[in-house]
């Protein structure tokens, strides 16, 4: 068998095809429900968008769940970028209340346990280090 051109084998890109599909189906739910509004329903089938949406989203949590097991993306690397966003983002919200659920002030990627990566001296408040001596 010839070797794709991008080096996937067919298992991983099974695995991407399920996670941009259901990627998909997660932007086709916002934009009804941005058009109609989360208690909306199908008129024809009576299914409500905000269980849509939830459903969704269960089904993308799978298909990244299924990515964490097969090793092809690491859930404690996903935590470290999901905690800095939500110290990030803040800044361009309008309508959220400024309190974070579960961002914490310190990065902990693999390759920045020192606090010297760019997401971390953006986030995470450095030692004043004028006048130490």
């Amino acid at each position: 068998m010839t070797e794709h051109f991008n080096q996937l084998t067919p298992a991983e890109a099974e695995r991407l095809a399920l996670l941009s599909e259901e990627c998909g189906e997660v932007i086709h739910i916002i934009g009804k429900i941005l058009r109609h509004g989360l208690d909306s329903y199908h008129p024809k089938s009576g299914d409500i968008n905000r269980i849509l949406l939830e459903a969704e989203l269960g089904d993308l949590t799978h298909a990244v769940a299924r990515m964490c097991d097969a090793g092809d993306i690491n859930p404690d690397t996903i935590e470290v970028f999901a905690e800095a966003k939500a110290l990030r983002v803040g800044e361009y919200l309008h309508h959220q209340p400024d309190a974070v659920s579960n961002g914490s002030q310190k990065c902990i990627a693999t390759d920045c346990l020192e606090g010297t990566c760019p997401t971390c001296t953006k986030l995470s408040p450095q030692p004043d280090t004028e006048g130490a001596e």
